[in-house]
């Protein structure tokens, strides 16, 4: 079995127990490796606006699988036009032949409680092709050292409950876990 160290997209033996201990790293099967790999990606951060320009597609695939039950997809440029110049933004993964493959965009604001600046994920999103390879991870990962840098104090990560986030999510160190539920009113 190979390994993908999810900060690096570098790929690693079972052997290489250096990397094990420091790194978070992602089982990958050889299978799994002739679908795509994360070598040799580009990762841009754009702004909110920017995201709903160049992934509008991969919105949309997002908002199909995970979307807010019985809501249709609106998206309102006025509402991304009024998010410029704050510290809102998205993480653009690109493959090789500079397609999009992958994205996360996260909101920042201060948190109404302790005037904090938290983060909250809005997508976490790969095409097909690219899942269970790391890329997820390195998108995870790359929004959460982003968050930090922009003065975040904490990470809130919404997932599907029973979802592999859900899993990988429940495996690190977190501060506390909430339910969120969906009621039409």
């Amino acid at each position: 079995m190979l390994w993908i160290n999810s900060e690096e997209g570098n790929l690693t033996t079972l052997s290489d127990r250096s990397s094990l201990r420091r790194a978070f790293l992602l089982p990958v099967h050889i299978g799994q490796l002739c679908r795509a790999t994360i070598a040799g990606m580009r990762y841009e951060t754009v702004t909110p606006l920017q995201v709903t320009r160049i992934c509008r597609d991969l919105i949309e695939a997002n908002f199909r699988e995970t979307g807010v039950c019985g809501s249709e997809l609106r998206l309102d440029e006025s509402l991304y036009k009024a998010l410029e110049g704050s510290p809102s933004f998205a993480i653009v993964a690109f493959n090789g032949d500079d397609q999009p493959v992958g994205l996360v965009s996260v909101f920042v604001s201060r948190h109404q409680h302790t005037c904090e600046l938290i983060a909250t994920n809005d997508t976490l999103y790969c095409t097909p092709a690219y899942r269970k390879v790391g890329l997820g991870g390195k998108l995870f990962r790359l929004a959460e050292l982003e968050a930090k840098k922009r003065g975040a104090k904490i990470f809130q990560w919404a997932v599907h409950e029973g979802s592999g986030m859900d899993h990988a999510l429940a495996r690190r160190p977190y501060l506390a876990k909430q339910v969120v539920y969906f009621r039409e009113v």
